[in-house]
């Protein structure tokens, strides 16, 4: 990594920390903290990728010393960037994230496992082996492939996360490119790899790009061999698909055609899918491209949900960086953001390298509310849509497909799990997605997530929503931006509590609530009051509180 960068993204994750860190270490005066003190169960991860896209590459001849979007280098140059100095020295991305640390797996993704300098074209065979790559290790070395991940565990753990997870290629690495594999054989193949990450401690794999990648069977097989070999290994599986959802480009008329809906994708994408969710323990909703990460995700899991659930999957839902909808959703995370990020022309618009309270709000909330499975849920969304839009400017993404054009995402405008559709009542011409669920334990989320549209940027629609929840004794976690929330409470509280899910610091807030007729209406100025001194610090993200009416 180029030095300079280096030290002025680990000075912003130093001022971002001290901030977070600030704001959790408050005393909580005369109530106790409504966020859980220890580590949560959900299978969140923090993953390296983006970071190593957005990183320079040691003795790059860039002149300007700028990335312009995560991929501009390649990913041989992403590649790169991975090993020892990048991730353990100090300061370096083991020191983020040390607000939630506990609750994330430290995810190293791609080129972890392969030697410097590979060409992915010429030497796709090499992907798979899973076997530490020393050169750029050098701290895990060791004879034994099982010590050198048991050595790589370790480290992460001292550092206080929850352990190692591990990118992994859909397919068995060979010597060269002629190589065979039986069933038999890919079978031992893979045997041998999850017995090594038992006897190192590895509780998550994230299976990803690979010739076996389509394969449900295959990875079917890799989800049976780990609950027989090793119960605690996570296996996280996608299907690999476009980064925005039902668009092709049409070359006749030089510009992008379809609907921007997942559900309308190729039906043999989908049924691929859904045959994989009925099999899964963890599925990931896949890559998406800023500044559209919303829309397409939120398309995709109202998606993955409902058709995981009519397909009988008992597994979780893991919608990668956008942590609200997660939140909402009662799905598990696959963070990339970080502050360690310096300024990229991909990132102008959505900002997410300043928005690392989110994070910090959203996975403290996964401590009261985990991500739940198909099998705890029923899936209900509107017919109502709304899409969203932006023209790329060139050199803004790394697909460039979309450089100079305009592509449009579509989802629906409301998404429940375990509750009725909310009842949304925008105050102007627009509305904001809303997405809400009932925990089976009981805890409730609504997240309000904004909209984006071409030469008006990000905007935040002011709307009031109704929810057909009785919240009585239930925490009930608020995300985003909105101008009043209302649930069902058939008796008045005697004390509302609520506090910024990044603080240990709840306030007696019964003055700023309504009670009326057995609805409880929470004003949004609330959430922005309480969320304030997160901003004060230079943190852009948007608000997110827990609350308990009693």
């Amino acid at each position: 990594m180029n030095g300079d960068v280096f030290r002025g993204s680990a000075l912003s994750v130093c001022m971002v920390v001290a901030a977070l860190s600030c704001l959790g270490c408050r005393g909580s005066g005369s109530a106790e903290s409504l966020v859980p003190a220890g580590a949560g169960e959900s299978p969140n991860a923090w993953c390296t990728w983006a970071t190593q896209n957005l990183s320079l590459v040691p003795g790059s001849v860039r002149g300007d010393g700028k990335i312009l979007f995560a991929g501009d280098q390649g990913a041989a140059g992403a590649r790169e960037n991975m090993g020892d100095c990048a991730v353990f020295s100090e300061g370096g991305w083991i020191d983020g994230w040390d607000a939630v640390r506990g609750d994330l797996t430290f995810l190293f993704d791609d080129g972890w496992d392969v030697k410097p300098k590979i060409d992915r074209a010429k030497e796709i065979y090499l992907f798979g082996s899973l076997e530490l790559d020393e050169s750029k290790f050098p701290s895990c070395a060791d004879k034994s492939f099982a010590q050198r991940l048991k050595k790589l565990d370790a480290r992460v753990r001292e550092r206080g996360w929850k352990g190692a997870g591990l990118w992994v290629a859909a397919q068995c690495a060979r010597k060269n490119p002629d190589e065979k594999f039986t069933p038999e054989r890919e079978r031992e193949y893979w045997r041998e790899r999850i017995l090594w990450s038992k006897e190192a401690g590895i509780n998550y794999w994230k299976v990803d790009w690979g010739e076996r990648a389509h394969s449900v069977e295959f990875r079917k097989m890799l989800t049976e061999l780990g609950a027989e070999l090793h119960p605690g290994l996570l296996i996280e599986h996608s299907i690999p698909n476009s980064p925005v959802n039902d668009l092709r480009f049409d070359k006749s008329k030089g510009a992008f055609a379809g609907s921007g809906a997942f559900e309308n994708s190729d039906p043999k994408l989908l049924d691929r899918i859904r045959a994989l969710l009925k099999v899964s323990g963890y599925t990931r909703v896949y890559d998406t491209i800023t500044p559209l990460t919303t829309p397409s995700t939120i398309s995709r899991t109202a998606w993955y949900l409902s058709e995981g659930e009519k397909a009988g999957g008992k597994g979780l839902i893991n919608v990668e960086d956008d942590v609200y909808t997660g939140a909402g959703l009662g799905c598990a995370y696959g963070v990339m953001r970080s502050p360690f990020w310096g300024a990229a022309r991909s990132d102008e618009v959505a900002r997410r390298r300043f928005k690392s309270a989110e994070v910090v709000r959203a996975v403290r909330w996964s401590r009261i509310a985990p991500a739940f499975p198909l099998d705890k849920s029923r899936t209900v969304f509107s017919e109502e849509r709304l899409e969203d839009d932006w023209t790329f400017s060139e050199g803004q993404t790394w697909w460039r497909d979309a450089w100079g054009r305009k592509l449009a995402q579509s989802a629906p405008a409301v998404v429940a799990r375990n509750l009725p559709l909310p009842k949304v009542s925008p105050e102007g011409a627009d509305a904001p997605f809303v997405l809400a669920s009932r925990h089976p334990d009981g805890p409730v989320a609504v997240s309000v997530m904004p909209r984006i549209k071409s030469g008006r940027g990000i905007f935040f629609p002011p709307a009031k929503i109704a929810v057909d929840a009785d919240i009585s004794g239930k925490k009930v976690g608020l995300f985003g931006k909105f101008s009043s929330i209302s649930f069902k409470m058939p008796k008045k509280p005697s004390r509302i509590l609520a506090q910024d899910l990044a603080s240990d610091s709840p306030e007696d807030v019964s003055d700023e609530c309504a009670w009326s007729d057995g609805t409880l209406a929470i004003p949004g100025s609330l959430s922005d009051r309480l969320c304030a001194k997160t901003r004060e610090s230079g943190d852009e993200s948007m608000p997110a509180i827990v609350l308990l009416a009693e």
